[in-house]
């Protein structure tokens, strides 16, 4: 069976959505082989080596930034009118070895490129999902029993309509 990918996400009404499904023209995405660079994938649950951040401001869709796993040649690579953010996260691990078990502590080097002003002129809807499931991000597992869906329908990167509504997903 396949892994479930690790979905992209949208800022929107101030939080972090999940998005489930894209109903439109994905062709305007920005691709990492435009922006300059190539990923690898990361683990089976990111075929693709990246993660996509969109945000909704001002009833405008940006690419807001993305989470990448850069192929090894391009380790030093910025692309062109972005920034870039190293996030360490450190958690302990126990390790199991011929002289036994023992306590480390694991750094994780997660790595975005935030992008400015860069407006996706997206037609179509962005089905959305809350909350975010981060484990970084909460005090307690928040579980996969989905609270509220968003769908945005989008003309050329303007919110036209948007429907919320409360679910239950058990």
């Amino acid at each position: 069976s396949m892994t479930t990918q690790i979905p992209d996400v949208c800022w929107y009404d101030g939080r972090r959505w999940d998005i489930s499904d894209y109903i439109g023209d994905t062709s305007v995405v920005p691709q990492s082989e435009l922006l300059g660079f190539r990923t690898e994938k990361e683990s089976t649950a990111n075929w693709s080596g990246r993660i996509d951040h969109y945000m909704v401001f001002n009833n405008q869709l940006y690419f807001f930034k993305m989470q990448v796993h850069l192929a090894a040649e391009y380790k030093e690579f910025i692309p062109q009118k972005a920034r870039k953010e190293l996030v360490i996260r450190t958690e302990r691990m126990t390790r199991f070895d011929e002289t036994g078990v023992k306590e480390v502590l694991a750094n994780h080097e997660l790595v975005f490129f935030i992008f400015d002003n860069l407006i996706v002129s997206y037609t179509g809807r962005m089905i959305l999902h809350y909350p975010h499931t981060e484990m970084w991000e909460y005090p307690c597992d928040v579980g996969d029993d989905y609270q509220r869906q968003a769908e945005l329908w989008f003309k050329k990167g303007i919110v036209i309509r948007e429907l919320v509504k409360d679910v239950y997903i058990p």
